[in-house]
């Protein structure tokens, strides 16, 4: 249902998907058409943005603590005084989420 605003432009800008401007227009009886054509391009480029950082997401690999448990141990040992003597794989990855549940480790 939406258009891709790479397509083919006017001078005005990305050409609309027809059939969303149409689905517009059904929404909102009271746009008239060059407003139902500006929602459409908008709702366009917002799926298309999310297409593309899915798609990027996807590409990236997922982190994991592979080769930083024992930095992340030791730094554990550091700060809270006790030792740990394994990462579960199921901590989090970020940095603060970690931090967060360290004492439960």
């Amino acid at each position: 249902m939406a258009a891709d605003t790479d397509g083919e432009a006017t001078p005005d800008g990305p050409t609309p998907d027809p059939t969303l401007v149409e689905a517009v227009v059904e929404a909102v009886p009271s746009a008239t058409a060059d407003q139902a054509a500006a929602i459409a391009v908008a709702i366009s480029a917002h799926m298309t943005d999310r297409q593309r950082a899915a798609a990027a997401a996807e590409s990236e690999p997922e982190p994991s603590w592979d080769g930083k448990q024992w930095a992340y141990a030791g730094r554990i040992q550091q700060t809270l005084k006790r030792d740990v003597t394994r990462v579960p794989r199921g901590t989090p990855t970020d940095e603060w989420t970690a931090a967060g549940r360290a004492d439960r480790l």
